[in-house]
Order: structure tokens, then sequence, then C-alpha cells
């Protein structure tokens, strides 16, 4: 009798461990999954304006030049190896200075490179370049109304070699990048007739 009651008591205890350890692997096998990460957005793509010589297109669009004084000339950018470059002619005695701009048709809705999107370029100043005084360049974008300008100061740039400049969309004056027709544009002074900046390799980036 003690036998028996010893065997019960045995396969009591046994099936309440069996519980026990299904019970703790049931709970260690149901971890949650971890919620699939947000794809980061692919930034725009590269929109060039003008290097080595030949003008870009403005999201596909053929690009025009209009305003004081440019040309293509034969001075290496040391940054990219490109041969030609494109010369911008200064006005002598308007304060306003000499500008040139690119243009395109029809207006385009840029706003996608606002947020971390960079206008770049390469520049290298001419000899004796003194912008009238003034320690800054203008450059900017816009559209036939408008233009939103940021000022670069240009005595650390080089008359020997090509600088590389840099800027962030949101530093500009104001966004204008819903209705652009302006890709580019730079005003500057010096003596008139002569050229005054070189620039390549001028384009709009998605970061």
């Amino acid at each position: 009798m003690k036998l028996r009651t010893a065997g019960i008591f045995s396969v009591g205890l046994f099936f309440i461990f069996s519980i026990t350890v299904i019970s703790f692997n049931t709970g260690c096998g149901t971890t949650p999954a971890s919620p699939a990460a947000t794809p980061t957005p692919a930034p725009p793509p590269n929109q060039l304006i003008w290097k080595n010589g030949t003008m870009g297109t403005w999201f596909g669009q053929s690009e025009g030049i209009s305003g004081g004084g440019y040309s293509s000339v034969a001075i290496t950018d040391n940054i990219t190896g490109d041969t030609s470059s494109l010369a911008v002619t200064s006005w002598q005695g308007n304060s306003y200075g000499g500008w040139d701009q690119f243009n395109v048709a029809v207006a385009q809705d840029a706003s996608s490179y606002y947020s971390s999107g960079h206008l770049q370029f390469d520049i290298e100043l001419s000899s004796g370049f003194n912008n009238c005084g003034a320690s800054t360049i203008n450059v900017g974008y816009g559209n036939n109304s408008t233009i939103s300008t940021y000022a670069i100061n240009f005595s650390t740039m080089s008359t020997t070699q090509f600088s590389h400049i840099s800027i962030p969309f949101n530093l500009f004056s104001s966004n204008l990048t819903s209705s652009v027709t302006v890709p580019f544009y730079v005003t500057v002074c010096g003596s008139g007739g002569s050229p005054a900046l070189y620039f390549n390799d001028i384009k709009w980036t998605g970061n």
C-alpha cells in the first residue's frame, strides 16, 4: 500500500515538473519581433549645370546663359582635371556688379534638394581681382523675378588654383526651390571687360 502511494506521488511530481518545464520553454520562445526599420529615401540625383566647357541640363532641359561677359577658356581645374573653365567678366563702376546666370525655359520644383542638398562648384580668382573692394561674392539661384543669394568670402581663395565650394541650400537667403528657372547665378565687380572669376563643375547635389 505504501509503495502504491509512493508511486502515485512520484507520478504527480513528474506531471507538475513537466508542466513547469513546458511553460518555461514556451515563455522563452515567444520573443516579440523587432519592427522593420523605415528605409532612408535616396537623395535626388545631381543636376550638372556646367563642367569642362560644356553646359549640362536642368531636369532634362537645355540651359542658356545670360548677363555680362562670359566665355569658355583653357584654364585647368586642378580638382577635377578638366581643362576648360567658365570665365565670368566683371563690370567696372556698377554698384550692382556684373552678373551671369544660367536659365531654363520651364520652372522646376527642386524642393527635394532643400533639406540636405548643396550648390557646389570649383572657383579660381583672376590675378588682381578685388571685387570693387567688397570681401564677398554673391552666388545664388532662383527664378526670373527673385534670386536667393549667399555671400562667400573670397579672402582664402587662390589666383593659381581652384577651391571647392559647397553651400547647403538651407543657408541661402530664401527658399525658392519650388519654382526654379535660374539654377546658378553670380554677381561680381572689378575691372570692366576682364575675366574676374573662373568656375567649373557647377552642380546641385542631393546631399
